[in-house]
C-alpha cells in the first residue's frame, strides 16, 4: 500500500512533541495522513504510467486518491488497479475515541467523508476489489500505547460477514459484492 514514510515520520515527530509518549489513537489519521497516502499513490501511478507497468495499489483510504484511478475502461483492460479494505468502508475517524487500538490500521481509517467517497468509488468502479488486510495481533500487543501497539487486525474471517451486513443495509448488491470480492 502507498504511504509516504517521510510525511509519516514528520507527523509522528509533531505528535510526540505535542503528546509525548501518550499519543491518543485519534491522532492516527493525522500521523498517517491523507497527504502521505496521496503523495505515495500519485508517485507510484506516475512511475507505472511512465514505464508502462502494471500496478495494483492496496488499501485506498482517501477521497483524493480516487481521482488517480479510471473507471472509463473495463477491469480487463486496466493496467492500474486498486482495492479498498472493509475497515475503510465500515469505520471513520469518529470511531477512534471508542475503538482506539482496535481500528488502528495502515493506512489509517480516515473521515466519514472519505468513507462515503470510497463507497461511491467502489460502486462506480474507480476501486476494483474489496479486500481484507489480515494482520492479527494478540490482545497484549494491541493493548499498548499508540507508539507500541501494532496496526492491523484479524479480518479474513470477518470480511464476508461485515460485507453481508453492508448488503443488508442497502450499501451494495449481492451481485456487486460477489464480483468485487471474488471475480474481480
Amino acid at each position: 500500500h502507498c504511504e509516504d514514510e517521510e510525511t509519516i515520520k514528520n507527523n509522528t515527530a509533531i505528535a510526540k512533541k505535542k503528546y509525548g509518549e501518550r499519543i491518543p489513537f485519534k491522532e492516527h489519521p493525522i500521523i498517517r495522513s491523507r497527504e502521505a497516502c496521496y503523495k505515495s499513490s500519485e508517485l507510484a501511478i506516475n512511475l507505472a504510467k511512465k514505464h508502462n507497468a502494471r500496478l495494483h495499489i492496496l488499501h485506498i483510504s482517501t477521497q483524493e486518491e480516487l481521482e488517480l484511478f479510471s473507471n472509463h475502461i473495463s477491469l480487463s483492460e486496466k493496467r492500474i488497479t486498486s482495492e479498498v479494505c472493509v475497515h475503510h468502508l465500515t469505520f471513520s475517524d469518529l470511531d477512534y475515541d471508542n475503538l482506539g487500538t482496535w481500528i488502528k490500521r495502515n493506512p489509517a481509517v480516515k473521515s466519514t467523508k472519505d468513507r462515503e467517497a470510497l463507497w461511491k468509488g467502489l460502486l462506480d468502479n474507480h476501486l476494483d476489489i474489496i479486500a481484507s488486510d489480515h494482520a492479527p495481533h494478540t490482545i497484549f500487543e494491541k493493548n499498548q500505547n499508540y507508539l507500541k501497539a501494532p496496526s492491523g487486525g484479524p479480518l479474513v474471517q470477518h470480511l464476508l460477514p461485515v460485507m453481508l451486513e453492508h448488503m443488508d443495509r442497502g450499501k451494495i448488491t449481492i451481485e456487486d459484492l460477489v464480483y468485487k470480492m471474488c471475480h474481480a
